[in-house]
């Protein structure tokens, strides 16, 4: 009894956390914002298109940058144009670090005013006859507000700017600005350069395995191959509990 007792309760507060925790990546308000963003950076900042970035934000914008000091909405679009637009040999582009966007709901009295969306992008220099080249990563932390039913960027914070990533550190994560997985070789030497004996890995989309690929051996003189057994202890059950909260989040 003791032990669905702590079960029960370990679901209970799961589900508390999860109610105050960022939206769902496949929820309306994390799409609509999603597409916001890219609204803002694909077309307004990387396109120079200055009717894009009109149609996302607030007139009365503040920008908040840890180097280029304070703006409201007039400087901003001056700094922009002076900046960012000015030279088309020598012009930079951002990227949103995708699997880092993050969304949290603003609500009063119950009703949605706003949202909170962070996440981390990589700017580069496109150059003729050159092709792309990172020059700098940030962090940024929008305030967005939902007026008659539009999205409006209120407020940006720009922080934490520093040089790309140059190489993996001691784990690998969204930090490094270059595809984890790109060529074989560059697999194999991530694999000799962290001691990983070897790595299996499945890509799956619409709930269905597309591709599996192993990489070096599981003894010498055996490769891995894709019934080899990997003893992966206790990974599995926080994906289990996730599942089982999902489920019990959408009333299943």
């Amino acid at each position: 009894m003791k032990k669905y007792t702590l079960i029960l309760t370990l679901i209970v507060c799961f589900s508390i956390h999860m109610g105050f925790a960022q939206v769902s990546k496949d929820s309306s308000l994390f799409l609509a914002l999603k597409k916001a963003d890219s609204l803002l950076f694909e077309e307004g900042f990387n396109q120079c298109n200055f009717k894009a970035l009109k149609k996302v934000l607030h007139e009365d914008l503040e920008f908040f940058h840890d180097q280029n000091g304070i703006q409201n909405s007039e400087q901003f679009y001056r700094s922009f144009s002076q900046s960012i637009c000015s030279n088309k040999n020598f012009k930079p582009i951002r990227k949103l670090v995708e699997e880092t966007l993050q969304v949290f709901v603003l609500k009063s009295k119950g009703k949605v005013y706003g949202a909170i969306q962070t996440g981390k992008h990589v700017f580069y220099i496109k150059e003729p006859n050159k092709a792309l080249y990172a020059t700098e990563q940030a962090r940024v932390t929008n305030t967005w507000l939902l007026e008659n039913g539009i999205w409006r960027l209120k407020r940006i914070l720009s922080y934490e700017h520093r040089p790309p990533e140059a190489a993996y550190g001691p784990k690998f994560d969204a930090e490094y600005v270059h595809k984890l997985f790109d060529k074989d070789v560059q697999i194999e030497d991530l694999l000799r350069k962290h001691k990983i004996p070897s790595i299996a890995i499945g890509y799956i989309k619409d709930g269905a395995l597309q591709q599996l690929r192993t990489f070096s051996v599981q003894k010498k003189g055996v490769p891995v191959s894709s019934k080899s057994v990997y003893k992966v202890a206790s990974l599995t059950k926080p994906i289990v509990a996730m599942v089982v909260l999902k489920l019990i989040e959408e009333g299943q």
